[in-house]
């Protein structure tokens, strides 16, 4: 016979009459979740402690893409509390979240305190905001950014970096190797973009705008009096066009479809 090997993990404590909905593993699949249900709440039993949230609340218990850590929002006293990955933060008016990584190595919340609002990133904490919106990571949880506003304003955030004002501004975007970054935004009522703090502005408006896999090319779309112009690393203008657009290549390239007067085509665009 083949040898195996047994190794208890984690267990929760149910009584007999307690309506087991699911369980959910945690943790890597390192830690066990029982949801129950009452009457009127959902009891999450985790690690020996009882977490009880109204049945009609949200979705409250959300799990990292690859499964290694967690979140559970939930409220006592009339405050808000976020059981993240073991350790329970709380006392707060209001708590958005929890935000993970794509690769699961960093976790985030954001959390509204005597009226101002903060963001935690692992141990780090921003704020003192009038809003801050959902953070975006870089591929592997090196960098992080957000949008923040003060006196209706917007400022984006990435690493220690702050970009702004702007009268809007989109969720920054990070290359897959994590390197580079780019926003777009809108300031004294013309558009623009940033990449990698460097800013082209001044456009009627922006259409689109990308990042190769290495982040050493960067494309962007604007419109000028009804036509589109391609511009490449800042270096190279296509156009006009009647219509353009970039998408990112599963190859790690970007593809240009663009319209002209005589049929539409296709360009690849790559470093390689």
């Amino acid at each position: 016979m083949s040898m195996f090997h047994r190794k208890m993990l984690d267990s929760a404590a149910l009584s007999d009459e307690a309506n087991l909905t699911r369980f959910m593993l945690l943790s890597g699949q390192n830690e066990l979740a029982a949801e129950c249900e009452t009457w009127q709440d959902t009891v999450y039993h985790i690690n020996g402690q009882e977490y009880a949230i109204s049945r009609e609340a949200e979705n409250c218990m959300i799990v990292s893409p690859g499964g290694a850590k967690y979140g559970l929002v939930f409220t006592r006293n009339n405050e808000m509390y976020i059981l993240l990955n073991g350790t329970v933060y709380g006392g707060f008016g209001m708590i958005n979240g929890p935000f993970f990584s794509p690769d699961d190595s960093v976790s985030s919340f954001i959390y509204m305190d005597k009226g101002e609002f903060f963001i935690r990133i692992d141990e780090r904490v921003y704020g003192g905001y009038g809003e801050i919106f959902a953070p975006v990571f870089s591929p592997d949880g090196s960098r992080a950014g957000f949008i923040y506003e003060t006196d209706n304003l917007k400022f984006v955030k990435i690493d220690t970096l702050t970009f702004g004002p702007y009268f809007f501004a989109t969720a920054p975007k990070f290359s897959r190797n994590s390197v580079s970054f780019c926003f777009s935004f809108i300031r004294d009522g013309l558009h623009g973009v940033c990449y990698n703090g460097e800013e082209f502005f001044a456009y009627e408006s922006i259409k689109g705008f990308s990042l190769n896999s290495s982040g050493k090319i960067f494309i962007f779309i604007y419109e000028e009096n009804g036509e589109f112009f391609i511009n490449i690393n800042s270096d190279v203008i296509l156009g006009p066009f009647m219509d353009a657009h970039v998408l990112n290549r599963p190859d790690g390239g970007l593809s240009l479809v663009y319209r002209t007067g005589d049929g539409i085509c296709l360009e690849k665009i790559s470093d390689k």
